[in-house]
Parts: structure tokens; C-alpha cells; sequence
């Protein structure tokens, strides 16, 4: 992961723009898994609602990019 990045949250209610994915909420607990796999699928709890997470490391890129869908 390089040391410039932006993520963004899009809820129904606003956009939240996070500098890194340990500041959104229900990832914490999840993050080290993460990014020690080249792919995973994950569910995680934030605001009381349940999220499905899919992770994929791009080596081309460098990066991991991740997909979440509100269950």
C-alpha cells in the first residue's frame, strides 16, 4: 500500500472520505487479514449494520482493492 491514499465510504446519507482503512468503523478487527491475503471475502459490523467485504491485492498496482455491498 503506498503512503498516498484516499478511500471512500458512499452511504445513502453522504460521502466520507477516510485516509486510511483503519479509521472505518467494524474494520479494525478485520484489516490484518486483509492485508496478508491476496483475495478474501469478509463480513463486517459498522453502525449496527452488516457489510460484505471483498478484498483483492492488484500487484500490477500495487494496491488492494475492496468491494463491500450493505447485507
Amino acid at each position: 500500500v503506498g503512503s498516498e491514499m484516499c478511500i471512500r465510504d458512499r452511504s445513502e446519507e453522504s460521502i466520507k472520505s477516510y485516509k486510511s482503512v483503519f479509521e472505518i468503523p467494524g474494520l479494525k478487527d478485520i484489516v490484518h487479514q486483509i492485508y496478508t491475503h491476496d483475495s478474501l471475502v469478509n463480513e463486517y459490523k459498522s453502525d449496527g449494520e452488516t457489510f460484505l467485504l471483498n478484498t483483492k491485492f492488484i500487484p500490477e498496482l500495487n494496491l488492494f482493492l475492496f468491494v463491500e455491498a450493505k447485507m
